[in-house]
């Protein structure tokens, strides 16, 4: 997800930080997150204290993580609620064992 973007729509607030690290190359959400769990906070002249990375981090924790799920959480959907589309190619069903999965095209 594109920092920018995210912040257009409100999910994080600290354009400042987006810009500086804009400037450096990270434009997305996913970079972020891994740039500030793996502790490598920036450490240039001018960037933004330490405290503001942390609270984007939270935010975006909160807009990219999916919720935890159990074993049997995740057996009961897919059980109950997979299904498989066909592509109404009889040759190409039958590679892909009958169709293609929902949810495994986006």
């Amino acid at each position: 997800m594109l920092l920018k973007a995210l912040l257009n729509a409100g999910r994080i607030t600290d354009a400042d930080v987006v810009e500086w690290l804009g400037q450096l190359g990270i434009h997305t959400a996913e970079h972020t997150l891994l740039l500030i769990s793996d502790g490598d906070y920036p450490h240039d002249k001018g960037a933004p204290p330490r405290e503001r990375f942390d609270v984007l981090y939270q935010q975006l924790l909160t807009v990219c993580a999916a919720p935890p799920i159990t074993g049997t959480a995740l057996l009961d959907h897919l059980v109950h609620f997979h299904r498989v589309i066909s592509t109404a190619c009889k040759g190409l069903d039958r590679l892909l064992g009958g169709g293609v999965g929902s949810g495994q095209i986006t």
